[in-house]
């Protein structure tokens, strides 16, 4: 009657929950598409370049500054070939703390607010 029986709580589950891969990275980074979320903790100017979006329709990365230095140290977020982010040919994080999460459309990528 609308309750979740205990032994659907309690076993093991049928599917495997999501599991993402973060990595953390202190220089210039290509993403792979086993990849999730994308931590930058940097002291320089940096880029992350985003696999192709070609073939990952639904594939979300979110990208972070966990150094609290790009204001001063930006990290640009770079499509291949000639894919867009939003229509642009880049994206940057250029806010201490900032971040950013992107879709794949299977053609290019677009952020997610």
């Amino acid at each position: 009657s609308g309750s979740i029986p205990y032994s659907l709580l309690t076993g093991t589950p049928a599917v495997a929950p999501d599991t993402f891969a973060i990595v953390t990275k202190t220089t210039t980074y290509a993403i792979t598409t086993s990849d999730k979320v994308i931590l930058n903790n940097h002291s320089a100017a940096i880029s992350d370049t985003l696999p192709t979006a070609v073939g990952v329709r639904g594939k979300t990365f979110i990208i972070k500054d966990i150094s609290g230095n790009a204001l001063n140290n930006n990290i640009s977020v770079l499509p291949r070939n000639s894919q867009t982010i939003d229509g642009a040919s880049n994206y940057l994080i250029n806010l201490n703390y900032g971040s950013v999460q992107v879709i794949s459309d299977n053609s290019n990528w677009y952020i997610l607010k």
